[in-house]
């Protein structure tokens, strides 16, 4: 992991080069305070909900949970500024030069990694109903979508031995990754750029397998590693570039 270091107070800060992300649980520490009071906050929860709406991220890829080295809950650069805000004056003015400054690098990722595996997309997804705990819980639909999630990387698993060396991405997994939080509307438009492109690259339609939607199976198309740019063209085409939206938002707080 590329690392900036910021110390505060004899405690060292890390901050992720490649997409801005800050250690928020080292924040805390630094200035005396939890991150667990920050997450109860109503004015936080009123804020998270309301930025995951507006710049179309989960909150599961907002705030990430890490163990081992460089452990820690690791937040969004716009959760960071508003944290900061919450610890002092003083971070409230650090955490915002952090940002600008990092920005003004022109740090952001040349290649988007693919899926993780199973394994680590279940814990993640376990990292992250403990955030929602904290958060007070989720609704009907987030525990729908959870389930849709964890039923499809474990059907996805059992599969991959009698597919070797072959992964399989469904429109829904790819976006995720890419940072997108699309409707079903929109959802519906990629997969149909999606299987367009594919058409013409292959003069053949996309191959399908069933996925778990809404509590429900039903075919999918799906695509291997080696046409995951066919994905990322279709998704771009429809929910535009998530890292220039992303450092529009961040550089508004920051002015």
């Amino acid at each position: 992991m590329n690392l900036i270091t910021h110390n505060v107070n004899e405690i060292t800060i890390g901050q992720r080069a490649i997409d801005g992300y800050i250690n928020a649980t080292a924040m805390c520490q630094a200035c005396g305070k939890q991150l667990a009071h920050y997450l109860e906050n109503q004015t936080t929860k009123a804020f998270l909900e309301a930025l995951c709406e507006n710049i179309g991220i989960p909150i599961l890829d907002l705030a990430q949970v890490k163990r081992g080295r460089n452990g820690g809950t690791w937040v969004h650069p716009q959760i960071a500024i508003n944290l900061g805000q919450w610890c002092s004056a003083q971070f409230a003015v650090l955490v915002s030069k952090w940002v600008y400054e990092w920005m003004s690098r022109g740090k952001a990722p040349a290649v988007t990694p693919l899926l993780p595996s199973p394994k680590e997309r279940l814990e993640n997804i376990r990292l992250g109903l403990d955030l929602f705990q904290q958060l007070g819980g989720c609704d009907e639909r987030t525990e729908i979508l959870l389930k849709d999630c964890i039923r499809n990387i474990l059907v996805e698993d059992k599969l991959q031995p009698v597919l070797p060396g072959r992964v399989e991405y469904p429109v829904s997994d790819r976006a995720v990754v890419l940072g997108y939080r699309p409707t079903p509307a929109q959802l519906r438009k990629i997969g149909k750029e999606a299987a367009r492109i594919y058409q013409q690259r292959h003069a053949e339609k996309p191959i399908q397998r069933e996925q778990f939607v809404g509590g429900t199976t039903r075919m999918v198309n799906v695509y291997s590693e080696a046409d995951v740019d066919v994905l990322d063209e279709a998704i771009s085409l429809v929910m535009g570039n998530n890292t220039t939206v992303m450092s529009a938002k961040v550089h508004e707080l920051t002015r």
